[in-house]
């Protein structure tokens, strides 16, 4: 394996190969690996790798390696966007996500709302 200037997605590459059983042969900047395995293997396989975010490097990091994508707390529109871009991606990648893998944070509150908590939530484009 090559070293790249995208720690986080090496590292779930990494994480992904151990999981199926690879034995793992790295060297980058931040962490190296000479004949790393992990034992037990999960019995899923392959193990879900749901990822998150909503930056660019997140669209491609989901369609490269993702099983799904969770959003944090964002208005439905931006939800909708961001799964637009991960298919987007995905289809240059000759690659899909089950339909049913793609969620969404939603707020919510036992009991009476806090009207300051739910005034930053209406700024920040979320409704109840």
């Amino acid at each position: 394996m090559r070293h790249d200037r995208f720690p986080l997605a090496r590292a779930l590459e990494i994480a992904q190969r151990l999981w199926r059983g690879e034995e793992v042969h790295f060297t980058g900047r931040f962490y190296g690996y000479t004949g790393a395995r992990i034992a037990p293997l999960p019995v899923q396989q392959p193990l879900p790798c749901w990822i998150g975010g909503s930056s660019p490097a997140a669209i491609r990091r989901t369609a490269r390696l993702g099983t799904g994508w969770l959003a944090g707390i964002q208005p439905p529109r931006e939800v909708a966007r961001m799964i637009a871009a991960i298919r987007s991606e995905l289809e240059l990648r000759g690659r899909t996500i089950d339909p049913d893998h793609y969620g969404a944070t939603l707020p919510c509150r036992i009991g009476a709302p806090d009207a300051s908590l739910a005034g930053r939530f209406g700024r920040a484009g979320t409704s109840w």
